[in-house]
């Protein structure tokens, strides 16, 4: 509700609104409360500047235009471009929430280079860097997060995965990751994930950290062509997928005790034929291949195949070679 305020008023002239008597000054309308509300030595609690406001001791202001202002700075760098309601002005910086110039779009804002930190629970759980513009999400913060590797980065607490994506759809054709650059051409993909963990890469080239710096005790490897011949190729369907799932706390926190593990059937129309090996009898065979995780399901390293195999095709190539020599000679 508005309140007209005498014109000219002189001092300790008093208006009365209802139940708030207020009373000027000399320079303000300072509205009067009781005791038992009022700072201590003051007998006012909230002020009415002539030049429109509403003001507390000079770090709460409500201007005329409706904006809330929060702390003693009078620097209107944020106002000027975009329409806020709410200011918070301190130690020479201006952090403001409301709607763009236009009314596009709510805006969290800060006019300097310092971090948007979103820190619920009182602990800061993401921020966006006023520098670079990163966006991190998790324990941020400390000399082990990365600062230059990206506009977006996880950490994650022990224990919890850095990052997790959930697609609710059914078709396996459908994208859960794509990436996009301008390396072909402008906006152009070159990476994606399908829901049935497809991956597609537009040069077909996966690579592993292999600088012969970062190496020692190199040595000739032993010869594993035996061990390969063990080994069996099959064809198969996935059948079971593994399920994880979790309690959730008033909050809508996971409460990590409550984790659960099951194998749940797959969708028959998902259930491609594939062509691999087996972990239980690949592990009988070359134990180095098969991983167990944590949940105690076996995966193989198909990834350490490939040097494996190249020596294999080498030592066939050698075996090929000294028979064409034989075989001449």
């Amino acid at each position: 509700m508005a309140t007209n305020f005498p014109d000219s008023p002189s001092t300790n002239d008093t208006h009365s609104v209802g139940d708030l008597t207020w009373i000027f000054d000399g320079t303000v309308w300072k509205l009067t409360v009781p005791t038992s509300l009022a700072p201590a030595g003051s007998d006012t609690q909230v002020q009415y500047n002539n030049n429109g406001s509403f003001a507390g001791s000079s770090s709460v202001i409500i201007n005329s235009n409706g904006r809330l202002q929060v702390g003693d700075d009078t620097d209107n760098t944020l106002d000027s471009s975009m329409d806020m309601a709410l200011r918070f002005d301190g130690s020479g910086y201006t952090g403001a929430i409301g709607m763009g110039p236009s009314g596009e779009g709510m805006y969290i804002a800060h006019n300097g280079t310092r971090a948007i930190i979103f820190a619920p629970n009182e602990t800061e759980r993401a921020r966006v860097t006023g520098g670079s513009g990163y966006f991190y999400v998790g324990a941020t913060g400390g000399t082990d997060f990365p600062g230059e590797d990206g506009f977006f980065s996880v950490k994650s607490p022990s224990g919890t995965p850095a990052a997790s994506f959930y697609h609710p759809d059914d078709n396996s054709d459908d994208r859960l990751i794509t990436a996009f650059s301008d390396v072909s051409s402008t906006g152009t993909k070159h990476f994606q994930v399908l829901l049935d963990g497809d991956v597609d890469n537009t040069n077909n080239s996966y690579g592993g950290l292999s600088d012969i710096r970062l190496k020692e005790n190199i040595v000739d490897a032993r010869d594993y062509y035996d061990d390969l011949r063990q080994l069996e190729v099959k064809n198969f369907n996935f059948c079971k997928a593994v399920k994880t799932e979790y309690d959730y706390d008033e909050d809508g926190e996971i409460i990590k005790d409550t984790k659960r593990v099951s194998l749940v059937d797959t969708d028959p129309k998902s259930r491609k034929k594939l062509l691999g090996l087996v972990a239980q009898p690949t592990e009988q065979a070359m134990p180095g291949l098969v991983k167990t995780d944590e949940e105690g399901y076996k995966h193989i390293r198909y990834s350490v195949l490939v040097p494996m195999l190249l020596q294999m095709c080498q030592k066939m190539a050698d075996k090929i070679e000294a028979l064409e020599a034989a075989i001449e000679g």
